[in-house]
């Protein structure tokens, strides 16, 4: 392989950053940055600020389909009580624990 071509890269205690996006089959929302350690407060911010809109633009009909996974902040109280806030705008897909989704 031409080394032109590639990459290093660093495993372990190298840099790292963290992105939150969404997308459907018909559109794309943006791809925003987390500048910070992603915990409750933040995360729910980024359902407001981010999903809801996007969910409310490309499924107007509350058809469309939320996914995310297990982690403490999508799990914990304040996101849960948020998202059944807002049932009716789109559904939330539950993933089992510990799922590869």
């Amino acid at each position: 392989m031409d080394l032109a071509c590639q990459v290093s890269t660093v495993q372990g205690h190298g840099g790292s950053i963290m992105v939150c996006g969404v997308f459907s089959w018909q559109f794309w929302g943006s791809l925003l940055l987390v500048p910070t350690s992603l915990n409750v407060i933040r995360y729910v911010e980024l359902l407001c600020d981010h999903l809801h809109p996007f969910m409310l633009y490309s499924h107007p009909q509350g058809n469309g389909v939320f996914q995310q996974d297990n982690c403490t902040s999508h799990r914990s109280r304040l996101a849960t009580a948020w998202l059944d806030e807002h049932s009716s705008n789109f559904s939330v897909m539950n993933c089992p624990p510990r799922s590869q989704t």
